[in-house]
């Protein structure tokens, strides 16, 4: 994901972990979160797999699916601010701060190559 796409990941996981949070121990249908966030179940499910890498890395399961619902996990220790940070790592413009932070006297011409090297991977 890139830019925009993150901000769009970031708004509704936060809505859909909102939703959840509401009936925090019961599940809610796709249907009804889909009318909730103003999203289609493909998105949901595509947003859900997205995050699901970030909690498989950091051995988390936020939440529980079955059939058509899903619900929050009693035990989960999801953190929203630990995604977020992670994320951030991960973008573009937080790498080269970082690498201009770390080498003031790094060229724009490498800066460059090295933005090229970070879309390429």
């Amino acid at each position: 994901m890139r830019g925009r796409s993150w901000k769009l990941f970031y708004k509704y996981i936060l809505k859909i972990i909102g939703e959840l949070s509401k009936v925090q121990t019961k599940s809610i249908s796709f249907k009804k979160l889909e009318n909730r966030i103003d999203l289609t179940k493909k998105t949901i499910i595509t947003y859900l797999d997205t995050l699901e890498g970030y909690c498989k890395e950091n051995n988390i399961k936020p939440f529980i699916i079955d059939n058509q619902k899903i619900r929050l996990s009693a035990k989960s220790n999801f953190n929203v601010l630990d995604l977020y940070s992670s994320m951030t790592q991960h973008a573009i413009k937080y790498q080269i701060m970082t690498r201009v932070l770390l080498e003031p006297q790094v060229s724009s011409v490498k800066l460059y190559l090295f933005k090229f090297i970070l879309l390429r991977n």
